[in-house]
């Protein structure tokens, strides 16, 4: 059987897995990417939650809408 382990077929499909062997849960690689990042600019203020975020959605080429006028997350660069 040609058949790979469980644990690299999540991983091809975007998500990590909770154990190498037999895993009941998988989390999306984007979002630990995101919460890796929330711990490298650790501060307990949202402007640092924010900058963050922004990174995070630039790198995905996101823009915000907000109700005055839509953010581009180059403006942080």
């Amino acid at each position: 059987c040609a058949c790979k382990p469980a644990a690299v077929q999540l991983v091809n499909h975007g998500v990590f897995p909770c154990a190498p062997v037999h895993p009941t849960l998988a989390v999306d690689i984007g979002m630990l990417e995101l919460v890796a990042g929330l711990f490298v600019h650790l501060a307990p203020n949202k402007q640092a939650w924010m900058e963050n975020l922004y990174s995070f959605l630039k790198k995905r080429h996101y823009w915000l809408h907000t109700s005055v006028h839509v953010i581009s997350c180059d403006i942080l660069t």
